[in-house]
């Protein structure tokens, strides 16, 4: 081989071809961190909210082992102020709208802030909205929704629990216990979450 021969270095061609494969690798690489990324946030989504409805549902639960009465009302109110009463804790909360696309604001405290679902002792003022019952705490955060939450009674010793929460999403294209998320561009981060038992009664 020739000095010129050595020293000839790429030709134009070997050298887009050469930018073409770099470029390439460049995007796969980063369209895999991104697809990664968004699962792993969905994945802290759905265990957040998984957390709060077992957090909700297992209190509610243990209010009711211990209730000397029954709960009010049994079901869920088909319209707002949504409430239940068990064992003199009261849980306000406001659901999805569909027709708005987002949580409710029909319950407010009376400080004008919009309930998410919270919890009060103030249980004389359950079905009151504004709610002027003193609220000791929060059990979901702002990016949470109530898609549905109902107590029902199986028999004289039992109890049903059911809660449906939300991401706050624009793709959730129905309501309550049949709440679900529109497949398609737009709803990597929209899930639900269901929680359900049945809890025994001390009579």
């Amino acid at each position: 081989m020739s000095v010129r021969e050595r020293n000839r270095g790429f030709t134009l061609i070997e050298l887009l071809l050469a930018t073409a494969l770099m470029s390439f690798l460049l995007i796969f690489v980063t369209a895999s961190f991104i697809r990664i990324s968004r699962l792993y946030t969905k994945g802290l989504i759905v265990r957040r909210m998984q957390e709060q409805a077992r957090t909700i549902v297992l209190e509610v639960a243990n209010n009711l082992r211990v209730a000397a009465i029954a709960p009010d009302p049994i079901e869920t109110p088909n319209s707002a102020p949504f409430h239940i009463r068990v064992s003199g804790d009261c849980y306000v909360w406001n659901q999805y709208d569909t027709t708005a696309g987002a949580r409710s604001t029909t319950t407010k405290q009376s400080t004008g802030e919009v309930i998410q679902f919270m919890k009060s002792r103030a249980f004389t003022d359950c079905g009151s909205s504004p709610f002027d019952g003193a609220i000791t705490s929060s059990l979901i955060d702002e990016r949470t929704i109530v898609q549905h939450f109902a107590i029902k009674q199986v028999n004289n010793k039992a109890y049903y629990i059911l809660l449906v929460l939300s991401t706050d999403d624009a793709n959730i294209v129905a309501e309550g216990e049949n709440a679900a998320c529109e497949p398609g561009v737009g709803s990597e981060y929209c899930d639900v979450v269901r929680y359900e038992t049945v809890v025994t009664v001390r009579q």
